[in-house]
């Protein structure tokens, strides 16, 4: 005959909640204010160096395009074998940030006459607060100072002959800043009288 098996005694069940209130507890006002507090902190701090890396990634960015425009202008200077001109179209403020015109300048007076020369390229205006000017290098060695150029019908273009070669006064030197933010660093740009265009400082205190 086959025993029987006993069955298994039961084991106790606990009747405590799964959850005990005791240990249920949140956020209490005070820690809440205490982590926005520390979060603004971090925001103020860091806030301020952002904007400082968005403004010098935005002026290199421009920086390029107007290279990039002073080098078509002379290829089109050589490829036509006339004088073309980068002029400043921002007026008054003589600023090529302010927009610029790449034109056949065939009297070589800086000035774009629609009735008898060609425009090239019309550049708009850059946004943000890069401000680019003709400027003036002082010093007998590095690092130099560059000044902007206050004067002088010469400071709102820059011409090219038919062999690709600067005109006028050489080197010819660019002043890059941003207009609000002095403690971004700009940048020096130099057309040698070959009319090889180089960024000569990319450091410049502005």
């Amino acid at each position: 005959m086959m025993k029987k098996q006993k069955s298994p005694e039961c084991l106790p069940v606990r009747s405590e909640p799964l959850f005990a209130p005791g240990l249920a507890r949140g956020f209490t006002l005070i820690e809440l204010l205490v982590t926005l507090a520390v979060i603004g902190i971090l925001v103020a701090i860091a806030t301020p160096s952002f904007s400082r890396v968005i403004a010098q990634n935005r002026m290199a960015g421009q920086v390029n395009e107007f290279t990039a425009a002073l080098n078509l202008t002379r290829s089109e200077a050589i490829r036509r074998g006339v004088v073309v001109a980068l002029g400043s179209t921002g007026g008054t403020a003589q600023r090529f940030d302010l927009g610029y015109r790449v034109f056949t300048d065939l009297d070589s007076n800086g000035a774009f006459d629609t009735a008898t020369e060609t425009e090239i390229r019309l550049g708009a205006a850059f946004y943000g607060n890069t401000r680019i000017v003709r400027a003036i290098r002082s010093g007998s060695s590095a690092p130099f100072t560059y000044t902007e150029t206050t004067s002088g019908a010469a400071r709102a273009y820059i011409q090219f002959d038919g062999k690709g070669a600067a005109i006028g006064t050489v080197p010819t030197y660019f002043k890059v800043c941003d207009g609000v933010d002095t403690s971004v660093k700009g940048r020096a740009l130099a057309v040698t009288a070959t009319g090889r265009i180089v960024i000569e400082n990319k450091d410049l205190t502005c």
